[in-house]
């Protein structure tokens, strides 16, 4: 509450046609549709705005923004989800789309995997 009480706050709304003219030239246009519907669903409730999802560029960028930002925001401090956003986090349409660190992840154990069995090569001279 001291907190609260000493910040100034400026209040900018969450827009609809705003995330839709932010990302329209991001994301292939039936992507884009079932963001834009999904935002527009749940706007009332959500804790965020549409500047969240202001890097998307892929469904891969968007199932990284839900695991990294999104459920966090929707989410108790155990990982639950809040009552109030179960509707919310069930229906997030790419919350179950490949992200980019399962892809990383998955590069990497390839490329381990590839070296087995190789000699090393010894930098120490």
């Amino acid at each position: 509450d001291a907190v609260n009480r000493r910040v100034h706050r400026i209040p900018v709304p969450s827009s609809v046609a705003s995330l839709k003219e932010m990302l329209r030239n991001n994301l292939p246009p039936e992507v884009l549709d079932r963001m834009v519907e999904w935002f527009d669903r749940h706007l009332e409730d959500l804790p965020f705005g549409h500047g969240v999802f202001a890097h998307a560029k892929d469904t891969s960028a968007l199932a990284d923004i839900f695991n990294g930002t999104v459920r966090p925001l929707l989410s108790d401090p155990l990982g639950r989800v809040h009552e109030a956003y179960e509707a919310a986090y069930e229906s997030f349409p790419y919350r179950h789309a490949q992200s980019s660190e399962e892809t990383i992840g998955g590069d990497q154990d390839a490329k381990l995997s590839e070296t087995e069995g190789l000699p090393s090569i010894d930098r120490s001279a």
